[in-house]
C-alpha cells in the first residue's frame, strides 16, 4: 500500500510538497547491520507474519564488514570484523574476524568467537571484508582480506585468507593464505599487489569457489583484474589462483566481482569492466573444477546509464538468475547512483535489458551496496543503504519476481535512531540471506525462569526471580494466562510485568496480552519468606496457558525453589 500526503500553502497554492508512505508485507529474509546509536551487531528476522530485531552482541560492540548466511540447519552464521589496539599505546592495531551462530528465533547457539586472533602480532594486522558461504553438509567457508603494516618502514603486504568451520561453528580448517604474496611496499610504490572484494560461493558437490579483485600500479597507471580459485570443503586446492580478465594500465580495468551458486554445481561470476570511459557489467559461468562453462559475456550492454559498482546475484527457485549492481543516470534530472538489475534464464542468457529499480524520496544521496537473496518461490529480496558515507539514515528493501516485475518498490525498512544517523550493512553483497525456516504451524509458547534456586531469610525478601515468556509458533496465543503457585511459607510482594495480577490464597495469576511469533516478555517476580527454617526448600510452581492448545505443553511449565538461608561472609586470605 502506498499513500501520498501533500502539504500545500494556503497563501500560495504553487508551494507544495508531497511525502510518500509505504506499507509492505515482506518476503522471508534475514538482514544483518549495525546502527551507531547502540553499536550492537544486529539482525532483522523478517517473515510475512512477523518481524523482529535481535542483537547478536552487547551494545557498543562496533563490528564492521558484516556478512550472514543460513546454514542447512536453519541456524544463522553471522560474521564481522572488529578492531582493537594490541598494546597500551596503540602503536600496533588489529582487526580480527569474529562470528556467532543464532537459531531461527535469533537466540544464541554459539557465543561470539574469534576466527582470527592477533594478540601476539608484532605488526599491525588488519583482517577485513569477510565473505561467507556454506556447503550442503553445513561446512562453512570464509574468505577475507589481510593487510600487514610495518609502521617503521610504512610499507604493507596484502593477501587473502580462507578458513573452514564445521556445522557447529568449530574451526575445521585453520586460516590459510590463498594468494601467497610476499611483496611489501608503500601506496605509491609500483608493482605492490593488493587484493580487494573477496567473494565466496559453495557448490552442491562440496566445493568453494573464490573470486577477488587484484590490483597493482605500473608506471603508466593502475591495473585491475578478476582472479578466482576453487577449494574442496577442507581447503584442498582444486583450481589454483587463475586470472580471468586481462586489464591494462590506462585503458581497461576489471573490478568488484560477485559470485552466486547455481544448480548443477556451477557458479555465476560477474564483475565490472571499465574501458576508456565505457563501463559494463560482464559475467561468466564456472563449473566446480573452475572450468569456463560460459566465457566472459557483456551483461549490461546498453549505455543509457553509467554502470558503476557490481555487487551481488542469486539464482531463483525456477532457475533464473538475477544480478544487481549500481548505476548512475537512471532517472532524468538527477546524477546519483541507483540500483540496477537484470535477469538471466536457466541457460545463462540475458532476458530483456537491465532495469533501474526505482527510488525513494529519502535516498537523496543515491543508493549503494545492494545485497540480493531468495525471498521464497520466484522472488528476489534486494536490500541496500544510502550512498552518502557520512549520512546513512536508512536501509531499503525491494521485491522483484522472476518476470522482472517489481512487486514491492524501494521501501525504507530500518531507520537509524541517532541524531547524526549512521546505519550500515555489507558493502560487498553479504548483507542478507535466505530464511527458509518455517515456524511451527500453531501456538507454541515457552515459559522459562532465570534460575532454578532463589534465596531468602525468614521475614526477608527473596532474591528477584526472572521470568521469560516467548512466542515461537506461527499462530498467536490468545487469552494468555500465567499462574504461580507459592509454598505457604512464601508471600507475593510485587512484579514488573506491568499487569496487576489477581491473588487467591497462594495462587498468583496474570492475564497477559496475546503472545505472537518472536514476542519476548521478561519481568521480575518479587517474593518474601514468611516462615520456615534455615535449609528449607520452598517450591514455586508456574504454568502458562492460552485459549489454544499448545504444540509443546512441556515447556509451558517451570518450577523453582526458594532456599531459606542466611548469607555468611568469610574473610579472604591472600598469600
Amino acid at each position: 500500500n502506498t499513500a501520498l500526503l501533500t502539504a500545500r500553502s494556503s497563501l500560495d497554492a504553487s508551494k507544495q510538497k508531497t511525502a510518500t508512505a509505504r506499507i509492505a508485507v515482506p518476503a522471508p529474509f534475514v538482514q544483518v547491520y549495525r546502527d551507531n546509536p547502540d553499536g550492537a551487531m544486529s539482525m532483522l528476522l523478517a517473515r510475512p507474519e512477523a518481524q523482529a530485531v535481535r542483537k547478536a552482541t552487547d551494545d557498543w560492540y562496533r563490528g564492521y564488514d558484516v556478512a550472514v548466511t543460513e546454514l542447512p540447519s536453519h541456524n544463522l552464521l553471522y560474521v564481522w570484523s572488529k578492531g582493537r589496539c594490541l598494546d597500551n599505546n596503540c602503536t600496533h592495531y588489529a582487526r580480527e574476524i569474529e562470528y556467532t551462530i543464532l537459531n531461527p528465533y535469533g537466540e544464541t547457539v554459539r557465543s561470539v568467537a574469534k576466527l582470527t586472533d592477533h594478540s601476539g602480532a608484532t605488526l599491525s594486522t588488519y583482517d577485513y571484508s569477510v565473505a561467507v558461504a556454506v556447503a550442503p553438509d553445513g561446512r562453512a567457508g570464509l574468505l577475507w582480506a589481510r593487510e600487514l603494516y610495518n609502521s617503521t618502514s610504512q610499507q604493507s603486504n596484502f593477501n587473502l585468507y580462507w578458513a573452514g568451520l564445521d556445522a557447529n561453528g568449530n574451526l575445521a580448517t585453520d586460516p590459510r593464505n590463498v594468494t601467497n604474496s610476499t611483496v611489501w611496499g608503500a601506496w605509491s610504490d609500483l608493482n605492490v599487489v593488493r587484493f580487494y572484494n573477496p567473494q565466496i560461493a559453495a557448490t552442491g558437490d562440496y566445493r568453494f569457489v573464490l573470486a577477488w579483485q587484484r590490483e597493482h600500479q605500473e608506471s603508466t597507471g593502475w591495473v585491475g583484474d578478476i582472479w578466482y580459485a576453487v577449494l574442496n570443503h577442507t581447503g584442498g586446492v582444486i583450481r589454483t589462483s587463475t586470472k580471468l580478465t586481462n586489464g591494462s594500465p590506462g585503458s581497461s580495468a576489471h573490478y568488484t566481482p560477485a559470485l552466486a551458486p547455481l544448480a548443477s554445481n556451477r557458479t555465476f561470476l560477474s564483475w565490472i569492466t571499465r574501458r576508456n570511459g565505457d563501463d559494463d557489467i560482464f559475467y561468466a559461468i564456472l563449473d566446480s573444477d573452475g572450468g569456463l562453462v560460459k566465457a566472459a559475456t557483456n551483461l549490461s550492454v546498453d549505455e543509457t546509464v553509467t554502470d558503476w559498482n557490481n555487487y551481488d546475484a542469486v539464482q531463483l527457485s525456477d532457475g533464473k538468475i538475477i544480478a544487481v549492481w549500481e548505476a548512475w543516470g537512471c532517472f532524468p534530472g538527477e546524477w546519483v547512483s541507483r540500483v540496477r538489475y537484470v535477469l538471466l534464464d536457466s541457460a545463462y542468457n540475458r532476458i530483456g535489458t537491465p532495469s533501474c529499480l526505482g527510488k525513494t524520496e529519502a535516498a537523496t544521496s543515491g543508493d549503494t551496496s545492494v545485497s540480493v537473496t531468495r525471498g521464497g518461490d520466484h522472488l528476489a529480496v534486494l536490500t541496500w543503504m544510502d550512498r552518502d558515507y557520512s549520512h546513512r539514515r536508512n536501509l531499503y528493501y525491494a521485491l522483484v519476481d522472476a518476470n522482472s516485475v517489481v512487486v514491492t518498490p524501494p521501501t525504507i525498512y530500518q531507520t537509524s535512531k541517532a541524531a547524526s544517523p549512521y546505519i550500515f550493512s555489507s558493502f560487498t553483497g553479504y548483507g542478507n540471506t535466505t530464511y527458509s525456516w518455517t515456524p511451527p504451524a500453531g501456538v507454541d509458547s515457552v515459559l522459562s525462569v532465570g534460575q532454578t534456586t532463589a534465596f531468602g531469610q525468614p521475614g526477608s525478601a527473596v532474591t528477584p526471580i526472572a521470568l521469560k515468556l516467548a512466542g515461537r509458533g506461527g499462530v498467536a496465543a490468545t487469552s494468555v494466562r500465567l499462574t504461580a503457585t507459592l509454598d505457604t511459607r512464601l508471600r507475593y510482594v510485587s512484579d514488573t510485568s506491568g499487569v496487576t495480577p489477581t491473588i487467591s490464597g497462594q495462587t498468583v495469576t496474570w492475564n497477559l496480552p496475546d503472545l505472537r511469533l518472536y514476542d519476548i516478555r521478561e519481568f521480575q517476580l518479587n517474593l518474601e519468606v514468611t516462615g520456615g527454617a534455615l535449609g528449607n526448600l520452598l517450591l514455586v510452581q508456574m504454568q502458562l496457558t492460552s485459549a489454544e492448545p499448545d504444540l509443546t505443553p512441556v515447556n509451558n511449565q517451570a518450577n523453582m525453589q526458594v532456599w531459606v538461608s542466611k548469607p555468611v561472609y568469610l574473610p579472604l586470605l591472600i598469600r
